[in-house]
């Protein structure tokens, strides 16, 4: 849990809004455990250093009904780290005009749609 805090600390308030319109997607998150988990650790935002920040509470705060399962919550993280690594290459790739245009002309090419990139 500790890499995805790292990296959460240092998203300015408009990226942590991103991800969490980006979470709350169902196109990319079909979870309602992780919603619930980003909400309950978004509340720590941006220092993420308070005593209630772990596994435990965590997991009573997202499944209030279920005894804590060490690796249910192992599970639960690793779907959130590669949530997090999705969110940040997706925006990363649209930051890029250069490299948005190659992903795109890469799946006109494999379409067999090529007489589309004219008009990239």
């Amino acid at each position: 849990m500790l890499s995805i805090l790292e990296i959460l600390k240092t998203f300015s308030q408009e990226e942590m809004k991103s991800f969490k319109r980006f979470i709350e997607s169902t196109y990319h998150n079909k979870s309602e455990k992780l919603r619930k988990l980003f909400k309950e650790i978004n509340k720590y935002y941006p220092y993420f250093t308070n005593k209630n920040l772990n596994k435990e509470y965590l997991s009573k705060k997202i499944s209030p009904t279920l005894k804590y399962n060490d690796s249910t919550f192992r599970n639960l993280i690793l779907d959130m780290q590669i949530l997090l690594e999705k969110f940040m290459i997706i925006e990363h790739v649209f930051e890029s005009g250069f490299e948005k245009n190659i992903f795109l002309l890469k799946s006109l090419v494999d379409k067999k749609m090529m007489f589309f990139s004219e008009k990239i």
